[in-house]
């Protein structure tokens, strides 16, 4: 009864506006207003901050372990004129991914009414892969990118056991103002 109670509470506080009176980490937090960006936490889901944020491979924003089968790595990338978005999300991915031949890569781009009616942006793909061993010991990884036009390039990176919960099928989103400056 009472995790139930503390579940409803924690949903409203999520859903009622953003991230209000959630904090991941400051600067993460900060990232999401400055970007307007939205990150709905499931709250049948246990996610709690790693204390890291960087590896062999990239610098993240924010770590989320959800202990024993999945781990969620995010990188909100601001820098929005050094790069071709479907470019870079295939780069990175070429980065993350295993080099074994008999693996496979496989990329997903959403049309663009989906992208923006459901997730705010001009562009999102994600890719299924499975990554380097020294990425990590999950056998399995899925990379979500939004990306939108002069505000970010978002990299959601789920890195799990078995299978995706359905909540990995929209877990953030841009909200709808105006652009950012520089």
């Amino acid at each position: 009864m009472k995790s139930g109670i503390i579940n409803v509470l924690l949903l409203f506080s999520i859903t009622g506006s953003g991230q209000s009176g959630l904090v991941f980490t400051k600067s993460f937090n900060q990232k999401l207003e400055r970007y307007d960006i939205e990150f709905f936490l499931p709250v049948e889901r246990w996610l709690k901050p790693a204390p890291y944020t960087r590896d062999d491979f990239m610098q993240y924003d924010l770590v989320l372990h959800s202990p024993p089968d999945i781990e969620i790595r995010i990188d909100i990338d601001s820098d929005h004129k050094k790069f071709v978005p479907t470019v870079e999300i295939q780069r990175t991915v070429a980065h993350l991914a295993t080099n074994d031949e008999n693996e496979y890569v496989e990329f997903t781009r959403y049309p663009a009414s989906y992208a923006h009616n459901y997730f705010g942006a001009d562009l999102v793909m994600y890719a299924d892969f499975t990554p380097k061993e020294s990425l990590t010991s999950f056998p399995n990884a899925r990379m979500l990118c939004l990306y939108k036009e002069s505000r970010a390039l978002i990299k959601f990176i789920i890195l799990y056991k078995d299978q995706l919960d359905p909540y990995f099928k929209i877990p953030l989103k841009f909200n709808s103002r105006r652009p950012v400056d520089g």
